[in-house]
C-alpha cells in the first residue's frame, strides 16, 4: 500500500509497510534495542490496535483512512533535543498541510497537536529509547487524519472535511510529509534555539491572545495569554497580575 519515499535525503528511504500493527513507536523502539533499525526508518500501518498519543492516551483512527506512522531519528546533534525536536517536527508538518489545506487554517497547538480551523488534525508522540551503545535515539509517533470523515470524539477534523478534495492520495500525503518534515529539521541544525522557537511562536494556536485555561490540579480556572514556551518546553501564560509556567496535561485549554 505505501513504498519508500524518493524525494527525502534519509526520512523513508527504507519503508516498513505492515497491514496492521499494535503500536508503531512500540514497533520501532523495539528495533532500536534489536540493533536493526537505521535513521530515517519509517514503520507505517493502516490499523493499530493500541496506537498511544501523549502521556498514555489512546490514538484512535479508522482503518485504511488516515496515516498513522512512526519514524526513527538518531542525531547526536546537540541542538535537536527535548522540546526542539518536537518545534522543528511540528513546523515540518505544518507547513505540509499548508499545502494541502486552506491559508490560516493550520496552526499548531501546544505541546504535541496540529489544529486546523481550531479542531484537532494530528497528534505527534516522541519518545527516547537508549540504544545497545549507550546512545539516544528518537521515535516520532505520527497520527493525521486524512480521509476520515465521522469522528466518535469532539473537535475532531481531517483533511478531506476541511478541502473541496473527493479524498486525498495516502502516499501523496505521506511523501510530503516526510519531506516538510526532513526540511524542518536540516533548517533547525542551522538556527539557534531561539530563532526557532520564534517561528514556532507564530504559528501556535492562541499565542498572546486571551484566553480562559483550567489549572488541573487546583481545580481552578484563570484568564491569561500564552507568552512563550520555556526552555523545557513547558507553557507560560500570563496575565497583568501573575505569570504560571506549566507542564502538559497540568493545563486545559477552554
Amino acid at each position: 500500500m505505501f513504498s519508500s519515499i524518493q524525494s527525502t535525503h534519509f526520512l523513508g528511504k527504507n519503508l516498513i509497510y505492515m497491514p496492521t500493527c499494535h503500536s508503531t513507536n512500540s514497533h520501532a523502539m523495539d528495533m532500536i534495542k534489536k540493533g536493526v533499525a537505521n535513521n530515517g526508518d519509517i514503520i507505517i500501518t493502516k490499523e493499530q490496535s493500541a496506537g498511544r498519543g501523549q502521556r498514555g492516551n489512546k490514538w484512535i483512527s479508522e482503518s485504511g483512512k488516515n496515516l498513522t506512522f512512526s519514524f526513527v531519528f538518531t542525531s547526536q546533534n546537540v541542538l535537536l533535543k527535548n522540546f526542539e525536536l518536537n518545534m522543528a517536527i511540528s513546523l515540518g508538518i505544518w507547513r505540509a498541510l499548508n499545502d494541502f489545506l486552506p491559508p490560516k487554517t493550520v496552526a499548531i497547538k501546544w505541546p504535541n497537536d496540529l489544529l486546523v480551523n481550531s479542531k484537532k488534525i494530528c497528534g505527534i508522540l516522541i519518545e527516547s529509547v537508549t540504544t545497545a551503545d549507550k546512545s539516544v535515539a528518537w521515535v516520532v509517533g505520527i497520527g493525521l487524519n486524512v480521509n476520515q470523515t465521522e469522528f466518535n470524539y469532539l473537535n475532531a477534523t481531517s483533511m478531506k472535511n476541511e478541502s473541496t478534495a473527493v479524498a486525498f492520495d495516502l502516499q501523496n500525503v505521506l511523501e510530503k510529509l516526510a519531506l516538510c518534515i526532513e526540511e524542518s529539521l536540516e533548517e533547525a541544525y542551522k538556527v539557534n534555539v531561539n530563532t526557532l522557537k520564534n517561528v514556532y511562536l507564530s504559528k501556535l494556536f492562541l499565542y498572546n491572545k486571551p484566553h480562559s485555561f483550567k489549572i488541573i490540579a487546583e481545580n481552578e480556572y484563570i484568564e491569561g495569554k500564552i507568552v512563550d514556551i520555556d526552555r523545557n518546553g513547558c507553557l507560560v501564560i500570563a496575565n497583568e497580575n501573575k505569570r504560571w509556567v506549566f507542564e502538559a496535561k497540568e493545563v486545559l485549554f477552554l
